[in-house]
């Protein structure tokens, strides 16, 4: 067993978004720890149904449309808390 520092690395090479996402990550992880997973299915429902509705506009940008396409598994936000913890 060592440091898993793979959300880390990613989230500091992805953006200034991405770095207060893996903190947010942190932080649930460590709040909920046994239903962080389930949280977080839970807000990336919401993201893409509010992504979705977004749709509807005029302007709708391709990373909205991408984004609202986007399958992410459970065992994939598993992995995700895991690496956060």
């Amino acid at each position: 067993m060592g440091l898993d520092a793979r959300s880390l690395w990613a989230s500091a090479t992805s953006g200034k978004n991405t770095v207060a996402l893996h903190l947010l990550s942190c932080m649930l992880s460590r709040i909920w720890k046994s239903k962080a997973v389930l949280v977080w299915v839970e807000l990336v429902e919401q993201r893409k149904n509010t992504l979705r509705s977004s749709l509807n506009c005029d302007m709708v940008s391709v990373e909205n449309i991408t984004a609202s396409a986007v399958q992410i598994s459970r065992d994939q936000l598993a992995d995700w808390d895991a690496s956060a913890r």
